[in-house]
């Protein structure tokens, strides 16, 4: 309960900016621009700011954030529980080659 009361106490600003994709961080969050950089390490090593979006797609690949930053899966297949139980309950054989 106290938590949806103060969220600012409890939920830092530059994570709620990064999260609302308003600021871009490096791979592990300890810099972060409010533009897209490229820097490069003493050993030429390229280090590339991105958003929160993209630091999802990037570390895993085939997921996205819906509307309520809720990481999910883009090819997710809805299935119908009932229709599903009803299967499994069959003893049709018919009905098990149907669904593959």
């Amino acid at each position: 309960m106290l938590l949806t009361i103060l969220p600012v106490i409890f939920d830092p600003l530059f994570t709620r900016l990064f999260k609302l994709e308003q600021i871009y961080t490096n791979y592990d969050c300890t810099k972060f621009s409010i533009q897209k950089i490229i820097t490069y390490t003493k050993t030429d090593e390229k280090e590339e700011y991105f958003t929160y979006l993209e630091g999802i797609e990037h570390k895993f690949p085939g997921y996205t954030l819906d509307e309520n930053f809720i990481v999910k899966n883009v090819s997710d297949i809805s299935l119908d529980l009932k229709e599903q139980l009803k299967l499994f309950m069959s003893k049709n054989m018919a009905d098990y080659d149907l669904a593959i």
